[in-house]
């Protein structure tokens, strides 16, 4: 028999035992995994009023946004920082979108295709067109979309419209998308809005209350002046108090805090011998170079992969290195030297005399092609040429100041007249140094040429006329290029830092276990509290990420010790010391709270009571200070917004209560922040409340408006009752 066929005759035993596997399999991953696999909890980053956000449609719009992020600036790179603000901004706007479109769905609210119409091709069109039609580095709209008067010509508008690529068709749609909601969410809140009311009567009384100024005469019982040990607490007190003021721990969002200790990754001194060594070999190989090979020996052996040579002046660089430099004998190499936890090799590669810095004036002829062109300039780089010269020939003639030619001539945004007439720079960028961001032949026209000197430059941008107008003295200089090397530690000092601090998390499991560590060793101990999931940072951490994705892990429990994570040049561990979920804090972990509230409060209570007691006949401040045998003080300039009373602190209850008190007559006992208090008014200077009623309910009102839009806002997405995933994945 074949063994085909012997296959075939035991084909239903292979499916048997392939199916056993795969049940072996994803049994195996669900034991040591922790999770169910009914679960839904690991496919989607969150739940907004009940409605799960899949994770696979969220990660999608991530991608695209991370696509065309790349696709708008080819050189910039999508790094961790841009991609968490993209997700960052992505939730935000589905959680918007999901709390706001059920109240829009209760109100009947929508935006018809007219009046998307009249946003985006109108006369008056959103502002989101004017931000879509702009560039970025000027905030003006670009050449092409503006009117003479610099707005948006929405001519141009509808015609972009009706020649859209592809690409464009689904910004265009996005775009389409973010208005409409926009416009919906102001519709939502315009009806907010008009829905608040300040009344006469309360502007009136918001006048008063502003200019309203106290003096009083008062008797305060600390609550300092008794001894905490003095008082019985049962656990009935406590719980009774916390019921009563659970609003007091309310807790918006999860978090975590932890302690955590690390173990820095340095270069041993074997290391840094090591790299000396490797350095003189290249050093070496460096003095063989020709002019030609230098920079693909640069690029290839520098950490920068970047050949940047410079001019230095003498008295500038590292003083073991400078005298050498200076000399300037070409093809000199100098190095290993340490410089700032570096190691550098340095090459002389000849020398000029010039100036520090320059200031000229340019004028910018452009063609076709050239980088950064404009697409209205249709010229060839011939034409371009021929322009330049003729332009040339006129400045050198004196028939024309090169500054008059160029804001007619100039193809640069920055030297051009602004929108609304307002006059350009007129090629003048101001002084410039070897370091500033030009080009270099740019710079050199400047650095090197003489004052009142005008040349032709090319350059990727085009030709440029540059006269110079003003430099700084000639100094001798000297070009340098340089190797620079990190200083890093070998795999053998990151595997030994790694031993030691996988040693130090595997002895010590627990809290207890590592608080005793901690002091054992001698190691300092860092403190991070409050840490929500979405939170990147941690003060002293470098990209903690996936730390904090250990702590809010949902096997993770109070007082577990954490694996080594190496984050940046450390392995760190970390102890999680407390572990707060969304909802009211329990009692146990806020008992110290309210153990010091009910404390605060029976002493109150003996207060008052001691008070009413030594009140019965009394009507002065003075007659009740000696029966209780504490003293009459006097506060002066007291408002409803400065409650600072001297000696006591803070006491907002206090003045609150001033509004209903009558001048001269002695209050009843009132519990206050920081004790007891009796009081009497002795004088109250009340504000006019005939004031201008109309403009103090303008202003109240434009007040309490100005908040709605976010209070609404807060209030909707607690409704929602959100739970945010993220941190599990991004």
């Amino acid at each position: 028999m074949s063994v085909l066929s012997k296959i075939r005759s035991r084909a239903g035993l292979l499916v048997a035992i392939i199916g056993i596997a795969l049940f072996a399999f994803i049994l195996g991953d669900l034991f040591t995994s922790g999770r169910s696999i009914f679960s839904h909890q690991e496919n989607n980053v969150g739940v907004i009023a009940g409605e799960e956000i899949p994770r696979m449609d969220f990660d999608r719009k991530v991608q695209d946004q991370l696509e065309q992020m790349k696709k708008s600036n080819p050189n910039a790179p999508v790094d961790e920082a841009k991609t968490d603000q993209v997700v960052q901004s992505l939730w935000q706007q589905t959680v918007s979108e999901k709390v706001f479109s059920k109240e829009y769905e209760k109100l009947g609210l929508n935006v018809s295709t007219d009046e998307l119409a009249d946003q985006m091709y109108g006369k008056e069109p959103n502002q989101v067109m004017n931000q879509y039609f702009s560039d970025q580095q000027t905030g003006q709209i670009i050449r092409q979309y503006a009117r003479p008067d610099g707005k948006l010509n929405m001519a141009a508008v509808r015609k972009f419209a009706s020649e859209m690529k592809e690409e464009q068709e689904k910004q265009w749609v996005l775009l389409e998308k973010y208005i409409r909601d926009s416009r919906r969410q102001s519709k939502y809140m315009n009806l907010v809005k008009k829905g608040l009311y300040v009344t006469t009567a309360q502007a009136k009384r918001d006048s008063a209350d502003a200019v309203a100024m106290f003096s009083i005469r008062y008797i305060a019982k600390k609550y300092t002046s008794q001894s905490d040990s003095a008082l019985k607490v049962t656990d009935s007190d406590l719980l009774s108090w916390y019921n009563a003021h659970q609003y007091k721990f309310k807790i918006k969002d999860a978090v975590r805090s932890i302690e955590y200790v690390t173990f820095d990754i340095v270069p041993s001194n074997k290391d840094i011998a090591d790299m000396k060594a490797e350095m003189k070999t290249r050093a070496d190989e460096f003095k063989t170079k020709t002019a030609k090979e230098d920079t693909a020996f640069v690029q290839g052996e520098s950490d920068t992969r970047t050949f940047n040579a410079k001019y230095v002046k003498k008295g500038s660089l590292n003083p073991a290195i400078d005298s050498i430099v200076s000399k300037g004998i070409a093809g000199t190499v100098i190095g290993p030297v340490e410089e700032n936890k570096k190691m550098m090799l340095y090459k002389v590669l000849g020398k000029k005399t010039s100036s520090d810095s320059a200031k000229v004036r340019h004028l910018l002829i452009s063609y076709k092609g050239a980088a950064r062109a404009d697409s209205t300039v249709h010229r060839s780089k011939e034409q371009a040429k021929a322009l330049a010269d003729s332009l040339l020939r006129v400045v050198k003639s004196k028939k024309k100041k090169l500054e008059d030619l160029v804001a007619k001539y100039t193809d640069d945004p920055g030297s051009k007249d602004l929108a609304g007439g307002k006059p350009g720079n007129k090629g003048d960028y101001g002084w410039f140094t070897e370091e500033s961001g030009f080009v270099p032949a740019f710079k050199n026209a400047g650095l090197q040429g003489k004052k009142g000197d005008v040349t032709i430059v090319e350059t990727e941008f085009g030709y440029h006329l540059i006269e110079v107008l003003d430099k700084t003295k000639e100094t001798p200089k000297v070009q340098i290029v340089s190797i620079e090397r990190l200083e890093q530690p070998s795999k053998a000092t990151i595997d030994s830092v790694y031993l030691r601090a996988n040693t130090f998390a595997g002895k010590n499991t627990t809290s207890e276990l590592f608080e005793k560590a901690v002091v054992k060793e001698g190691l300092n101990k860092m403190i991070a509290s409050d840490i929500h999931a979405s939170d990147r940072t941690i003060r002293g951490l470098e990209s903690p990420k996936e730390i904090v994705r250990w702590m809010f892990a949902d096997e993770r429990k109070k007082g577990e010790v954490s694996q080594p994570f190496q984050l940046g040049e450390r392995f760190v561990i970390a102890s999680l010391t407390s572990v707060k979920e969304k909802g009211i804090a329990p009692l146990e972990e806020v008992k110290d709270k309210v153990e010091a509230e009910v404390k605060k409060q029976k002493k109150a209570d003996n207060f008052i009571e001691m008070f009413n007691k030594a009140s019965v006949g009394v009507t002065k401040i003075e007659d009740l200070s000696t029966k209780m045998r504490e003293p009459a003080q006097m506060a002066d300039n007291l408002t409803f917004v400065n409650s600072f009373i001297p000696g006591m602190g803070q006491e907002n209850e206090i003045i609150g209560t001033l509004a209903a008190e009558k001048e001269g007559v002695m209050s009843k006992p009132i519990q206050g922040n920081a004790g007891v208090f009796v009081l009497m008014i002795e004088k109250v200077a009340k504000g006019n409340s005939g004031g201008n009623v109309k403009a103090i309910q303008k202003q109240s009102l434009s007040a309490l408006q100005s908040r709605a839009e976010g209070e609404v806002f807060e209030a909707l997405k607690e409704n929602a009752n959100i739970k945010d995933n993220r941190s599990k994945f991004y």
